[in-house]
């Protein structure tokens, strides 16, 4: 196996299949393996994959992975089997047919780079902001597009890369978050960051990180509830301590420190704001 592409699932099993079926028909070399992190499903994903596609590595997580974990299990496992690159592929991905070859081809020639599919959303040629340089999300201008962090939706890598940086940061940013700041990184250490613009990848699933008031619209927990499941549990994309590496990873330990207290107090405030007038709305009704 000389190009790995890695996948991290948990209890989406028809979307699973349909995105190995996409690979399976895209009929990439044979330098191509595929190995599917299942992340403990309990919709019965790990036996559909092992009786439709015996090619497929299968690797069994214990439902605490998260994606970071899965990648980083995936990486491992890659790596034992002696790949030299390294692709992310969300199981909500379409590759085109040719968009993986395209980046193995792309990164061959560029030792010390790191490429991302440019994404568009299902039913259109509307691109999908999936990159970002300094604080301003991006998509591919040209066709190769400088850029400073990938979102791991299709993202390849060489896997010497881990040597040198190690893996992303499964315990503090679980599951968001760590795709950015992983090639972030790599970019602070003189690797090259960019988008394709010719290797093409359809998301199935909307982007869809809401904001807190959004958020607060349309939950029907209680208070405390709310607060534990939004900024307390690991898959949330405001999960605190995530948070916080995110900010200290990016903009520096002490710059980063303070703007995650700007956002935290922005949070509290937001919070109150809410609560308040759902108080005195239940009231005067």
């Amino acid at each position: 196996m000389r190009a790995a592409v890695l996948i991290p699932v948990h209890n989406r099993r028809e979307i699973t299949l349909r995105c190995l079926r996409v690979l399976r028909a895209a009929e990439l070399p044979a330098e191509f393996g595929v190995i599917v992190v299942d992340d403990g499903s309990t919709d019965g994903t790990a036996e559909a994959i092992l009786a439709e596609f015996p090619d497929v590595i299968l690797v069994r997580g214990d439902g605490h992975l998260f994606w970071t974990g899965g990648i980083v299990a995936g990486m491992r496992h890659a790596l034992a089997e002696g790949a030299a690159f390294l692709f992310w592929l969300n199981d909500d991905c379409r590759p085109d047919a040719d968009a993986l070859p395209l980046m193995l081809d792309f990164l061959e020639q560029n030792p010390r780079a790191i490429c991302g599919a440019s994404c568009f959303a299902e039913g259109g040629d509307v691109p999908v902001q999936t990159a970002f340089r300094q604080r301003k999300a991006v998509t591919a201008s040209e066709r190769v597009t400088e850029v400073d962090g990938l979102s791991g939706f299709c993202v390849g890598l060489p896997a010497t890369i881990c040597a040198e940086i190690g893996f992303p940061d499964e315990r503090r940013l679980p599951h968001y978050g760590a795709d950015g700041i992983y090639t972030l990184l790599a970019k602070r250490r003189h690797y090259r960051v960019v988008l394709l613009r010719d290797a093409r990848v359809t998301l199935l699933d909307k982007i869809s990180v809401s904001s807190l008031r959004g958020t607060m619209c349309v939950s029907e927990l209680r208070w405390a509830a709310f607060v534990r499941q939004t900024f307390f549990r690991r898959k949330s994309a405001f999960f605190l301590r995530g948070q916080f590496w995110y900010h200290a990873y990016k903009y520096g330990f002490l710059f980063g420190s303070i703007l995650f207290l700007v956002k935290v107090c922005g949070w509290a405030w937001t919070m109150a704001f809410f609560w308040c007038r759902r108080s005195a709305s239940a009231q005067a009704v």
